[in-house]
């Protein structure tokens, strides 16, 4: 997927052409249309830093209907109880997936091999697990220890993609 800078989260910069709440749609459109064209090969988009937009039904319309148009999926990061974003794109028969695992929320190695743990607890609840991590070492570190034995324990690690393949057999 693309992490998309959508963006409102108090006081931390978003860098250049931030997706806002606050911003026309014509405006929203064309920082989308920006964002997109910085490179090629990816599956989707996902919130970054985008509590607030995931929680505004207009904005989040004009950004799913124009991911629909190029056939792209959206994934949820969940940042907030408050997000319309994975009903909105079911609603309108755009793929997507959520956030099971924020995986280094906290970046103490302990913590990062806590929601690994999590993170396989999801899958084997639900069938599949989504976690969303940053290329930080610690996490970089954990994963390098982790990933090995990942198929020992009965777990493949997928590209979004499958799992919203998945997820679309589910319904």
């Amino acid at each position: 997927t693309c992490a998309l800078p959508i963006s409102e989260n108090g006081g931390i910069s978003p860098g250049p052409n931030a997706i806002m709440s606050n911003l026309p749609a014509d405006e929203i459109i064309r920082r989308l249309d920006w964002a997109l064209g910085r490179f090629s090969g990816y599956v989707g988009i996902n919130n970054h830093m985008g509590s607030r937009f995931t929680a505004n039904h207009q904005g989040m319309a004009i950004v799913l209907k124009e991911i629909a148009k190029r056939g792209l999926l959206f994934l949820d990061s969940r940042t907030t109880r408050h997000s319309v974003a994975a009903r909105m794109a079911g609603d309108l028969g755009i793929p997507f997936a959520e956030r099971h695992v924020f995986i280094d929320g906290d970046p103490d190695p302990a913590v990062i091999a806590s929601q690994l743990r999590a993170l396989e607890r999801g899958a084997v609840r639900d069938g599949y697990a989504v976690g969303i991590g940053h290329p930080r070492d610690n996490t970089l570190d954990a994963l390098e220890r982790w990933l090995p034995a990942l198929a020992a324990r009965g777990f493949a690690l997928v590209p979004i993609s499958t799992v919203v393949r998945f997820r679309q057999k589910e319904r």
